[in-house]
């Protein structure tokens, strides 16, 4: 017999709500960028060969078209690229950005990898790669 409070089932309620109020965040901000004309990739990405997420980021065509075409395409995988994970004064919104992550999933993603321990000349002690990436 099921008693009425079944703490397991009150956990899995309660974790499909937030499951789903996060999937309408999500849903919200793609819906968002793609109304302003605006692609959205993502980047699967493994810390130490392990999966460790998805990133998603609006990438900002109006404004660096040819940079954001950069990313298209059969032999692209010289385009290089970086994220920012302090404050930068000079990068205004005017000079070289082109592009912002989307939803908080994708933060945390980003300060994972920052969290990765590193060795000489900064370089991580962990590989951190792309796995799969494409356009949503």
């Amino acid at each position: 017999m099921v008693g009425i409070w079944n703490l397991e089932g009150c956990l899995q309620a309660t974790n499909g709500q937030i499951a789903a109020r996060k999937a309408k965040k999500m849903d919200s901000a793609l819906s968002e960028a793609l109304r302003r004309g605006n692609p959205v990739v993502f980047f699967d990405v493994a810390i130490g060969g392990a999966p460790a997420g998805r990133m998603r980021l609006e990438l900002f065509k109006k404004d660096c078209p040819r940079t954001v075409e950069n990313f298209r395409g059969p032999g692209t995988n010289g385009c290089q690229f970086f994220f920012t994970c302090a404050p930068c004064d000079w990068l205004d919104g005017k000079h070289v950005v082109f592009g912002k992550l989307l939803d908080p999933a994708s933060l945390l993603l980003l300060r994972k990898m920052e969290s990765v321990p590193v060795g000489p000349n900064s370089k991580p002690k962990l590989a951190i790669s792309v796995t799969e990436c494409g356009e949503l």
